[in-house]
């Protein structure tokens, strides 16, 4: 790999630099670079062709044929740097480094202000372990450059580095910012080498030396401190490194590198204190408060995102009024079940926006909280009412006569719900909107013990939406009622239970289902036993649903619902520390023996992720 790096070093020279006759490696094969007053046009199309065949052997990494056939060519054409590059190449491939270094040597006697021949030359020297005169060899390629190129520079500082000459790379850096003036320049090279040689400190003020840089090379330095923090080794040196800089919090990239640290390694209190104070650096703006809470939010730090946006809305008199915030801090309170609290928030966004989308989101989000969360249909229904008539242009509009039926729904007023949602299919809505009608209205059917438009509803679903978020739902239930054909009143009971758990009936649900599982016709049992546990896990009783499973797993070997059951179940080992290794081995089962099954990539990417935590730990 050492080899292939310098290799990759000395040919990015060589398309960098095209003086002094050198080639560039990414030449077109069936080019040698030879003119016509060079060579006679049939010499020169026969050499042409002989060249493109090494470049082919080289390419099949047949070097050694390669080399071969370029000796031969080499001794009619010794001044042609095509040539002399590929041979180059494919010695420093063999590891023939002497011969490498003779051919450079000839090729610098007839060109010696070569640039890409002299680095060619100290990195053959360095690959032979001759530092010193590799070193020297560096100096000589870099001491006829112009100050302002560097460009070169810079590759003459990355082949340095490249072949393990860090000390002369540093020493070298050092010289050019005495030429230059400039204490920051190639600052990412010079911290990197520190970093490889474990000089966390120096190497994280290299970087801290470019946070103010609004180009690119600020970003990268940025990354580089993240990285350095991130790493158990380096953390305490470069945060120690960062808090002891007197301009710290005049510099908002460092601030903002504490505050994400902080963050990610459970300091809360500093993680606040340190966005508050980029806040301010950043003149009180509030996005990196909104941006705070939006990573509080997505790692499932509710309270931390509540906690900011309490201080986001007692300083909005001072702060630019930033509704996104109203809403991540309401989606947060809700997470903690303080619905009231985050009603009161969603009213304020209403209040306080003159933006149309940002008031229709805040009512129809009131709406949804008063439907899932509190159970209050008639005041859901009033919200989503108010979406209706005052927004009728707006996209939530469709959202909210989507939602209105399924306010009935929960109430259990079937007709209604059924007639509400066969109304709002006559608008045009988005492909998926009517998909999770039909599939609505499908359970209705269902739950109306109308068995037979149920199905017909069901199969149009899987014909329209083969890809759809509700394909596989709707198959289990045509799977479902085929599996309880000669068996009605199971179904009919089957029917009531689900009935019972969409409308949050949870305990009458419980008992149905509970029956169905212990019947002794076994019909439907095991589809009883998957419901229980699905119902167990969303009440938060992992170990109820785990002991469902099990029950289906010893009492229904074959059904239909053990894989999916079995995922349940390793989903939840999954995220217990303990018990990620049985997790796995649940998953390789399920891959093993149920390839074709619509949960198999969600599962690959599951063990990927798994596996990367394993790695990173």
């Amino acid at each position: 790999m050492k080899h292939l790096t310098r290799l990759c070093i000395a040919t990015a020279v060589l398309i960098l630099l095209p003086t002094g006759g050198a080639v560039r490696s990414e030449d077109p094969p069936d080019s040698a670079r030879l003119s016509e007053d060079e060579t006679p046009s049939r010499e020169l199309v026969e050499l042409n062709s002989r060249v493109a065949f090494c470049r082919q052997l080289m390419r099949d990494r047949n070097y050694e044929g390669a080399a071969a056939m370029l000796e031969l060519l080499y001794e009619s054409y010794p001044d042609n740097s095509v040539i002399v590059a590929l041979l180059v190449q494919c010695y420093d491939q063999l590891q023939h480094y002497e011969k490498s270094q003779e051919i450079i040597q000839r090729h610098l006697k007839l060109n010696p202000d070569n640039f890409n021949f002299q680095l060619l030359h100290a990195e053959t020297l360095a690959r032979r372990n001759k530092v010193a005169e590799a070193r020297e060899a560096y100096l000589a390629a870099a001491s006829n450059l112009a100050l302002s190129n560097l460009v070169r520079y810079q590759t003459v500082i990355q082949s340095m580095v490249g072949n393990n000459l860090d000390t002369a790379a540093l020493s070298f850096i050092d010289s050019l910012r005495l030429l230059t003036a400039d204490s920051t320049l190639f600052a990412i090279h010079r911290g990197a080498v520190l970093e490889r040689q474990k000089q966390y400190e120096a190497a994280a003020l290299e970087f801290y030396s470019l946070l103010a840089d609004t180009t690119r090379l600020g970003n990268e330095a940025e990354k580089k401190l993240m990285a350095l923090l991130n790493f158990g080794e380096s953390e305490p040196a470069v945060h120690a490194a960062l808090l002891e800089q007197k301009d710290l919090f005049s510099v908002p990239r460092a601030v903002r590198i504490l505050s994400s640290h902080y963050l990610k390694s459970g300091q809360y209190e500093k993680a606040f204190e340190f966005t508050v104070s980029q806040d301010s650096l950043e003149g009180f703006g509030g996005r990196s408060l909104l941006n705070y809470m939006r990573r509080c939010y997505e790692r499932q730090l509710y309270e931390q995102a509540v906690r900011m946006g309490e201080y986001f809305t007692a300083h909005r008199d001072t702060l630019s009024v930033r509704v996104d915030a109203y809403f991540v801090f309401a989606d947060a309170l809700v997470r903690l079940g303080r619905y009231d609290q985050a009603i009161a928030v969603l009213d304020s966004a209403y209040a306080l926006s003159m933006r149309t989308n940002d008031r229709v989101h805040a009512l129809y989000t009131i709406g949804l909280t008063y439907l899932e969360e509190l159970a209050e249909y008639d005041r859901a229904i009033v919200y989503f009412d108010s979406v209706e008539v005052l927004y009728t242009t707006h996209p939530s509009y469709d959202l909210a006569l989507v939602a209105r039926p399924q306010c009935y729904l929960r109430q259990g007023d079937l007709d209604r719900a059924s007639s509400e949602f066969e109304n709002v299919l006559t608008r045009n809505l988005k492909p998926d909107l009517v998909e999770q009608v039909q599939f609505n209205l499908a359970l209705i059917y269902f739950y109306q013990k109308r068995i037979d438009s149920c199905k017909t509803a069901l199969n149009k679903l899987t014909v329209d939406f083969p890809r759809g978020m509700y394909f596989n739902d709707a198959v289990k239930l045509l799977f479902t009622i085929e599996q309880a054909r000669g068996n009605p009143q199971i179904l009919y009971d089957y029917s009531n239970a689900m009935l019972f758990e969409h409308r949050a009936l949870i305990d009458s649900a419980v008992e149905k289902l509970g029956l169905i599982a212990e019947q002794s016709e076994h019909v439907l049992a095991d589809a009883a036993l998957y419901e229980l546990a699905q119902i167990s896990l969303d009440g938060d009783d992992t170990s109820q649903a785990i002991d469902f499973v099990d029950g289906l797993a010893e009492r229904f070997p074959d059904s239909y619902y053990l894989p999916y059951g079995l995922k349940m179940k390793a989903d939840l080992y999954s995220g217990q520390v303990d018990l990620v290794e049985r997790a796995k081995e649940i998953y390789r089962r399920l891959l093993e023996d149920y390839p074709n099954f619509p949960f198999a990539s969600a599962i690959r990417q599951k063990m990927r992720q798994l596996e990367q935590a394993v790695g990173s730990s």
